[in-house]
């Protein structure tokens, strides 16, 4: 991942001029039907649209296809070979929104031939687009998001929609500078959208899903290089399997980071943006954890060792009377929250409390 090129996703997510390529008939999925929806919900920019029949007219004249110049976005509403794509690097196009999936099998090597030279960037294949309530658009049919803009930015990969995600959280209040779904992401990945909201001046949090270990093997990549300015929020695939080795080395990366956070599912997700956008007095250097099982907290403590955060240690005196109460249970009761333990019976509070006054 080349983190000089995140810059150049600028254009892509606030585009001024789109265009979309497709079958523009009146019937209910068509490239018609998308352009319709793009300016209802208030694109201010140009669109302009290039149907199918344009490019079968002329398939083997590489310059045949009429497409204007300077387009910040072309969307590919359905499906095209990649051979077609040949016409789409002939225009100053700044990227490219792949949404159907690619056919045959050799479609990524032919695009990486037909691409590599050049600055035009892709989204996909199998992307949904973008959401840019900043500049008025939405390539995602058939779901209401809102207008108003924020301070998130989020992203997903294959197997989850992005409006998935922001209509799920500004149901609870949160807002978003852009939103990304990458598809398959051949090309821009999720490590370099992380990138480019990193340094996005319009976006404060960053959020995402993630489908692949070789996209979290790509983030490790990134934070070793790049430090991250703001909270990032990940759930996905990868967390069930990745090794202890992997997990090491994000946790050894929390110290350059301001906070990593690996949300459990989807709510768990939608929930901790929920919580960074609403209590925005989420700055200082002390951590509070809430969990629903008191092992969940001693596994967060521990972690936060890791993090560099100081974690308060009951005095050794303390902690051999407050043992000398319980069961054996292989708890040492040198961590406060262990006074919590289950095994704690009623009554045990006011002789702990003692030990610990």
């Amino acid at each position: 991942m080349n983190v000089e090129r995140a810059g150049s996703l600028t254009s892509v997510f606030h585009p001024k001029r789109i265009a979309v390529f497709g079958d523009f008939s009146q019937n209910e999925n068509s490239a018609e039907k998308l352009v319709q929806e793009i300016s209802s919900f208030g694109y201010e920019g140009e669109i302009v649209s290039i149907p199918n029949n344009e490019l079968t007219s002329y398939p083997s004249q590489k310059d045949s296809l009429c497409i204007p110049e300077q387009i910040d976005l072309a969307i590919i509403h359905e499906s095209i070979s990649p051979e077609s794509l040949k016409h789409f690097t002939t225009s100053d196009i700044s990227g490219i929104v792949l949404m159907p999936s690619l056919q045959p099998d050799n479609s990524l090597e032919i695009l990486q031939a037909l691409f590599e030279s050049r600055k035009t960037r892709i989204l996909g294949p199998g992307s949904v687009g973008i959401y840019s309530p900043a500049v008025g658009l939405t390539t995602e049919t058939g779901i209401s998001l809102s207008k108003d803009t924020g301070a998130t930015g989020v992203f997903s990969e294959e197997g989850l929609d992005c409006s998935d995600i922001c209509y799920a959280a500004t149901g609870k209040g949160v807002l978003f500078s852009s939103a990304v779904n990458l598809g398959k992401a051949w090309d821009v990945n999720a490590a370099e959208v992380i990138s480019y909201f990193n340094s996005d001046n319009q976006t404060n949090l960053v959020g995402g899903y993630l489908n692949s270990k070789q996209s979290f093997d790509e983030i490790l990549s990134l934070l070793q290089k790049q430090p991250l300015k703001k909270p990032l929020i990940l759930f996905g695939k990868p967390f069930s399997t990745i090794s202890n080795n992997s997990k090491s080395s994000l946790n050894s990366l929390g110290t350059h980071s301001p906070l990593f956070i690996q949300a459990g599912n989807f709510k768990e997700f939608v929930d901790c943006l929920m919580v960074f956008n609403t209590m925005t007095s989420l700055k200082g250097t002390n951590v509070a954890i809430v969990a629903e099982e008191n092992h969940q907290i001693e596994e967060a403590l521990q972690a936060g060792e890791t993090f560099g955060f100081s974690v308060p240690k009951l005095r050794e005196s303390a902690a051999v009377k407050i043992k000398s109460l319980m069961p054996t249970t292989g708890l040492t009761y040198e961590n406060p929250i262990e006074t919590c333990s289950a095994y704690c019976q009623r009554g045990w509070e006011v002789p702990i409390l003692e030990i610990l006054g």
